[in-house]
């Protein structure tokens, strides 16, 4: 076991894994040791083959992984930590911002996965998502919109994912599987609202005839969300083709 209890928190910007002896990272290791408060970058060495739950959580600075060639057990890329084979986002390094788009072929977080990303404001899980982690997004404060490409709802483990976090006001899901969300109590507990993903309208115009504007796309069911200032004060949703009449001349 590595002894960190007498490293001085606040000067420890980069911890690196050593002896090569070692090959497992303990539970919690570095929040129960007090040291994760400057902590900038984590080298995870060839010898490591495990690595327990929340190892690195609350690590709020923590901006990236590294993991030394060799390891076959893990890998980082962009900066963030997964399995070997990419089916398991480990750790997402604490001081991520804005947009995180999971990598297609990730099945699943590891628990406390984001865990303290307190700048984290939306997260993509790909199409063959499969389960979200127990305190996935527990204290992400500005997370606010999840996007889920699969069409089965992913599974949550029974504590629950989002809790102490968040207020996540938007899920968006496929339009197909918009019921299946809805009626699933793990997603609607956690989330204000639950959309369908919004389609890009292809080739969009606006023209303007006769004191009418006509929004058309190439899109089938497409959806404009419009809204005039002056003088008319209109704001609603047209249809695709639909005339929208104006009481002014423009």
């Amino acid at each position: 076991m590595l002894n960190l209890q007498l490293l001085n928190p606040n000067r420890i910007q980069i911890v690196t894994f050593l002896p090569y002896n070692m090959q497992t990272i303990e539970h919690q290791l570095l929040t129960k040791t007090y040291i994760c408060t400057s902590l900038a970058s984590i080298s995870i060495t060839a010898n490591i083959e495990l690595i327990g739950a929340g190892a690195f959580s609350g690590c709020t600075q923590l901006e990236k992984f590294t993991v030394e060639g060799g390891n076959t057990r893990f890998l980082a890329q962009d900066g963030v930590l997964y399995s070997k084979d990419m089916e398991t986002l480990v750790s997402c390094p604490g001081a991520m911002a804005g947009s995180f788009i999971i990598p297609g072929g990730v099945k699943e977080t590891a628990e406390y996965a984001f865990y303290g990303c307190r700048k984290l404001t939306s997260v993509t899980l790909p199409e063959n998502f499969e389960k979200v982690g127990s305190y996935t997004f527990w204290s992400c404060h500005s997370l606010k919109e999840v996007r889920s490409l699969n069409v089965t709802p992913p599974a949550t483990n029974k504590i629950n994912a989002f809790y102490e976090n968040t207020n996540v006001d938007i899920l968006y899901v496929p339009v197909e599987s918009l019921n299946k969300y809805k009626d699933n109590s793990s997603w609607t507990n956690n989330v204000a609202a639950i959309l369908p993903i919004p389609i890009p309208c292809e080739s969009p115009e606006i023209n303007y005839s006769n004191g009418c504007l006509t929004f058309s796309c190439q899109t089938p069911g497409a959806e404009i969300h419009y809204e005039i200032n002056v003088p008319d004060m209109k704001s609603g949703v047209a249809k695709n083709g639909q005339g929208l009449e104006l009481s002014a001349v423009y």
